[in-house]
Parts: C-alpha cells; structure tokens; sequence
C-alpha cells in the first residue's frame, strides 16, 4: 500500500454465473397457438347459434340455462333465441345477476312477446357453472374454469349430459329460492314448495364439490392446476401459474422428471391419468368437476402438450444464473418476477485492525448474503487501522531533542544575524568610505567562509543526528559562534573611526547652513514686526476720533452707525495685538538660534548595535567552553520516521504514510512504542 495512512477500503467481485437458480423462468413472450380439437372449443368461438348447433335441440324438448354471475353472451343470446320459440326455458340463475337491462333490450323484449310465460327463471345463492341443456338431459354443454373468466366450452356426452342434468334439476327445486315468469319486466317471487323430490345427486360422472376439496391427482401424469399442488409424484406434465408458492414441491416433481410450465393458454384446471381424467368449472362457493371420457382426454393431453411446448414461463429446478441473464426469473417467495442484475454492491460493517501491518490483507469474518439474481457481487469493506489516543502529548525524548534544536536554532539563528549584520554594514560603508576598501574586503573573505560553515551546520540540526555525532555539532557551532563575534568586532572598530570623523564634517556643514538660514529668517522676521507697529499705531489713533464721534452724536441711524465702527475697530486691535505677542516670541528663538556656537560630541561605540550581542548589559555574547555546561543530549536518537507520542505510560509511534510501515515497526521495537495511525479526523 502507498500513500497516507487511513481507512483502507477494500472490495472484490464474486462471479455468479454457475450459481444453480431455483424458480420461474420467463421463456418467450405470448400465448401459443393451440391445435383445433372437437371436444374442447375455446369461448371466442362460441355464440348463440354455435351453443344451438352443438346440442341440436328437438321443438319439443324443453331447454334447461345455467347463469352464474357473470354469464357468457352466448348464454344470453341463446336465452333471447329460445325465448321466442315455442320451447319450454328453464333458467338456474345467481341472485348476484341483475337481468333487468338485457331484458331491457329491445331485441330480448320482442322476444320474450313472441310467446307467453314460456321461461320460468329460478334464484339460487350460488350457481355451480355456466351451461346449457335440452330435454332430461340428452345434449349439453359446460363452460369450463372460473365463472366470468371462462375460456373453454365442453361440450358433454350423453352421460354427462344426463349427470349434470340432475344436479340442474335438484338446485332448480332445491336450492332455489325466488322466482320469476316471462315477459319483461321480471317480478320475482319467493319459491312455492317443491313439487316433487330432487335427490342432490353423488355418483354421477359430473359432481359439486366445496371449493377446498383439491382436485383428485393420484395416478395424473398431466395437470393443469389453478391453485395449490397435491401429491403429484406420477405426473409429468403441470400446467399451473408462475409464482412464488409451493417451489419446494414442483423442485421434487421436477427432480422426478416432471415438468412445470405456465397456463398461457388460459386452459381450465384438469387432471390426466392413464384411466382417464376430470376436469374443473368453479366459482367462489362451488367446483364442478367433470370426469372425461377418452376422447376428450386425448383432446385435453394434446392441448396440454402443445401449451407446454411453447410456454412463455418454464419452471427451472437448477439452471445456472448465467443462463438466465436476459430473462424474468421468478423466485420462491419473491412477490413478482426480476431480471438477473448484472452487478451488486454489498458493502460490509467496517472493521477495525490490532495492527498497521494486518491492515494490508484483513478480510471480514463474515460475508454477506449475495442476492439470489446476483449476476456478480461487489463486496465492499473498509479496515480501520489502529489510531493514537485522540489526547496523547509528546514522549519526554521527543521534548528533550527538540528543547536542543530549538537551543542550536537559536544560537545558529544568532551567528546568521551577525554575519547579515556585518555584510550589509560593511557594502553601505564601503560605498561612503574609500579609507576602508581594503581592511573590508579581508573581513569578507572571513565572513564567507563562516557563512559556509553555518549552512553545513543549518542542514543537518541535533535531533537527526543522533546522541554521538550531536556533541561534535556543538563543537563546532560554538567555534563558529566566536569566530563570528571577533569579526563583528574588528569590522566595527574600523567602522566606528571613520564614520566618527564622517559624522563631525557632516554636523559642521549642517550647523553652518541652518545658521545662515536662521539670519534670514530673522531679519524678515524684524521687518514685518515693524510694519505691525506701524499700523497698530494708526489703528490706534482711528479708535481715538471714532469714541469722540460717537460722543458727540445725536441720537438716530447715524449715532448706531458710528458705534458698530468704534466695535469693529476695538476687535482689529486685539488681533493685532496677539499677532505682535507671536512675532515677538518667534524673533528671540531665531536670535538664540543664530548666536549659538557649534558642539560636536563623539559617540561612544555601540556593542549592542549587533544581534549577537547579548540582550543583558555585559560583554559581547562568547559561548561556554564546556558543551555539557549548557547541552543536555538524549541517550536516545528520535525515530527514524513518524512521531514519537506519549499517553500515561504508553508510547505511541504515530506515522501517517504506508511506505513508512518497514520502518516504523523497527523503530517501534526500537523505542517500546506501539505503531499507530494519527489520531481520527487529523
């Protein structure tokens, strides 16, 4: 790893395309085109007249309805046909339908007037299925799956047809429990007592059942099943809704070599066996269930097989996740269908390292659950490494070595100072002082070969050196030190000389210009002084004449007149007078000024003028001959990276880069300290 040291996150992609997938798969799109069979007739085929033409009925023979609550129009129509015949019309119909509007019709009421009270219509609570028959039950048909959504037409045999006619007639006198006669508008009347018995019938080939008996499987080898699977260990083919219930079961059947796919087709529930097979017209109350014949069997089996040959959803008990990619798997469970996703994210908890170097390949102790439709995971993680104390203070050898270089920064800090001092000095007085081009240039040399001495020194401060080789560097920072303070000295001799005599030419010059000056000045001085007194004197006398006048007037404007004079003269003298109090003042310091003699006092040398010098009043700064008089160095040398911290008793070495990590376990050993990362949030 590289870089700063931090949270390290982690990730790594799981491929799931060999992952055995249990469920649904949504094949291809589409209901497939079945084979036109005889015995079983899709609804979108049938209309009136084809229900007529399929039982053939005779003028006399009466016709027997069914209606539930949602009948076919096919029903109606034939209602509306046998209405305007001479045909006695029996009608079983749910107290749930409300014929008022189609009898309503003006097409269904012309013929309800064709006849008289030739249909009787009977209420039931519940109707078992949607059918029609003639006679006592010699042709018929049955419309098959849930009322209302029925897609198939049964027509029956002669012993179904007798069956069904049974239980027609039992419901019709039994069940009932309004009535009605045509024509329109129907009355509905309560039902007078039965006027014979109608057995309910239990052997027949046709039979009413509760709506939880589930449909009678033992022996199927093809089923076409609404609902909830039965012990189906002999089937090989089932047709029944994709979803997420009962996969355990259809995985079991499927292990056997049965195979699971959707009722596109929108077939009704049936069951196929060897002997034969039944099938299903029901509503929420009621299961009509049918025993078929062989014919009809064959019929149903070839339905079967031809749906299950291009059914849009198969169930998969083991396909690899690969293969489903593009396509809606439906697992157990799950509310709907799902596409395979290419890619998941799961991230995982962060988890925190004893050490730094176990940041590097940790791994969580547990791994998360990859989606079931998961193409590939994308696992997630973050590794916190160990952190110092968020209150830790610097260890007593970091302090020690640091109070050193901040003793060597300082005094080193102080020779640079001097030896910048003496240079600038030394070019502003060359280009004054001819007299001291050569001594300088000697000290030049001096001061540059201290300077190179100083930069070695700078580069390279105690603490990274180390206890042994610190001794050697204060050795020669003191040497330094003196040689600095005697060149300081020496060029500051010479300096002090020459710019002594410099500086008394200098103030002479200056003393002799200002006293000319000041002459100058003076005398103009006396002169406006005298013209001042001159006009004070007349002012004066203009005073005198103004007071008498005013005396000396009348009363009236010309008497006012002459005293606002008078005030305004009084208030000019008094400003002259103070402008004559100034004047004087400034005229004797310019008189003081001109008469005083020229003094000139020599300065004494400055020591302190130079940073090296000590801030006490003393000598020149000279450093101790004894190093161990004024450097105290650790027996110990710093860490060779990162930052030596202390917590109670605990040492903490705090680095913040990977590529430090080497090193920093030797020092740690080095120093008894534990390897951390900087503290969260530096």
């Amino acid at each position: 790893m590289k870089g700063p040291i931090g949270k390290v996150h982690r990730s790594r992609v799981e491929p799931r395309g060999n992952v055995p997938i249990c469920g649904w798969v949504h094949e291809q799109a589409g209901a497939p085109a079945l084979p036109v069979v005889k015995r079983v007739i899709p609804t979108s085929q049938i209309t009136g007249r084809n229900v007529l033409s399929l039982v053939s009925p005779k003028d006399e023979a009466p016709t027997l309805l069914m209606l539930g609550t949602n009948p076919p129009a096919a029903l109606l129509d034939t209602l509306a046909e046998q209405s305007g015949t001479t045909r006695r019309v029996y009608v079983l119909m749910s107290s749930d339908l409300d014929l008022g509007g189609w009898a309503d019709d003006p097409k269904n009421r012309q013929a309800f007037r064709l006849r008289g009270s030739n249909v009787l219509f009977h209420q039931a609570p519940e109707v078992p299925a949607n059918a029609m028959l003639v006679g006592r039950g010699e042709r018929g048909v049955l419309w098959l799956g849930r009322q209302g959504k029925e897609q198939w037409v049964l027509p029956l045999n002669n012993e179904q047809a007798q069956s069904l006619f049974e239980i027609f007639l039992h419901w019709f006198w039994s069940r009932s429990t309004h009535r009605a006669f045509s024509p329109a508008p129907l009355k509905f009347e309560k039902v007078p007592p039965q006027p014979f018995d109608t057995a309910n019938p239990t052997n027949g080939p046709i039979q009413v059942l509760a709506p939880n008996v589930s449909l009678s499987s033992n022996g199927a080898h093809t089923l076409c099943l609404p609902h909830s699977l039965d012990s189906l260990s002999a089937a090989r083919l089932i047709l029944v809704g994709p979803s997420g219930h009962e996969h355990s079961t259809l995985k079991q059947l499927s292990s056997s070599g049965c195979l699971a796919v959707s009722n596109d087709a929108e077939l009704p529930p049936f069951c196929l066996t060897s002997n034969g097979g039944h099938v299903s017209a029901f509503s929420s109350q009621i299961v009509l269930q049918v025993r078929l014949d062989d014919g009809q069997s064959q019929e149903f089996s070839a339905l079967a097989h031809t749906a299950a040959q291009k059914a849009c959803w198969r169930f998969h008990p083991a396909s690899p996740l690969g293969e489903l990619q593009h396509k809606e798997v439906w697992l157990a469970g799950a509310k709907a269908p799902e596409l395979p996703a290419p890619e998941v994210d799961l991230p995982i908890a962060p988890a925190a390292v004893d050490t730094l170097k176990a940041a590097e390949d940790a791994e969580p102790l547990t791994w998360p659950k990859a989606p079931a439709l998961a193409l590939s995971v994308k696992y997630q993680w973050t590794i916190l490494p160990p952190r110092a104390p968020q209150k830790t203070s610097d260890d007593k050898l970091v302090i020690q070595w640091q109070a050193l270089d901040q003793q060597a920064k300082e005094r080193l800090d102080l020779v640079a100072k001097s030896l910048d001092f003496t240079e600038k000095h030394a070019s502003n007085v060359l280009k004054l002082l001819s007299t001291l081009v050569a001594p300088f240039l000697g000290y030049e040399r001096s001061r540059t070969e201290q300077k190179k001495k100083l930069e070695g020194l700078k580069k390279s401060p105690p603490s990274s050196l180390g206890p042994t080789q610190a001794v050697q560097f204060f050795r020669e920072l003191r040497a330094l030190e003196r040689e600095a303070t005697a060149l300081d000295k020496q060029q500051r001799d010479e300096e002090h000389k020459e710019l002594e005599r410099l500086r008394e030419e200098d103030e002479r010059t200056q003393w002799q210009v200002e006293k000319n000056d000041n002459s100058e000045l003076l005398e103009r001085k006396k002169t406006e002084r005298t013209q001042l007194a001159a006009e004070e004197t007349k002012l004066k006398s203009q005073l005198e004449k103004a007071a008498a006048d005013l005396k000396a007037a009348p009363d009236g404007p010309e008497k006012k007149d002459l005293y606002a004079t008078t005030k305004k003269a009084e208030d000019d003298l008094k400003e002259l007078k103070k402008k004559l109090q100034a004047l004087d003042a400034e005229i004797r310091q310019l008189d003081e000024k001109v008469h005083k003699p020229f003094q000139f006092t020599p300065a004494k040398q400055q020591s302190t003028a130079s940073p090296h010098h000590s801030k006490e009043k003393g000598p020149l700064f000279v450093p101790p001959k004894d190093a161990a008089a004024t450097e105290v160095i650790p027996g110990e040398a710093l860490p060779a990276v990162g930052t030596l911290k202390l917590e109670g008793k605990q040492r903490f070495l705090i680095i913040k880069q990977w590529e430090d990590l080497p090193t920093g376990e030797a020092e740690a050993t080095r120093l008894h300290a534990r390897l951390v990362a900087p503290p969260e949030g530096t």
